[in-house]
């Protein structure tokens, strides 16, 4: 089951950081001035790199999280009761 789970979160955090990057690129070169040289567009480029990964790996780490969470309230709504055994019946009248 932990197998299936990693799958799905991989597949998960890889459609994140694929919407992540692309959201961030269109936000670039909507602020990236027109007329740069070839040094500037070149640390443009670099820069927007950097940011971009950065709200990739701050995006997915929270959406990790949150998908672990959740997987583990699930885990806890569902998780089998164990049975009574005679130790916790002498606990219970022994209190």
């Amino acid at each position: 089951m932990e197998k299936k789970l990693d799958m799905v979160l991989g597949g998960v955090e890889l459609l994140v950081a694929l919407g992540v990057s692309t959201l961030v690129g269109s936000a670039l070169v909507l602020v990236k001035p027109a007329k740069l040289g070839a040094i500037k567009k070149i640390a443009v480029g670099v820069g927007g790199m950097a940011i971009s990964c950065m709200a990739v790996d701050g995006v997915t780490d929270y959406v990790d999280k949150q998908f672990k969470s959740t997987v583990a309230q699930v885990k806890e709504i569902f998780k089998k009761k164990e049975p009574e055994t005679e130790e916790t019946d002498k606990e219970e009248e022994a209190e």
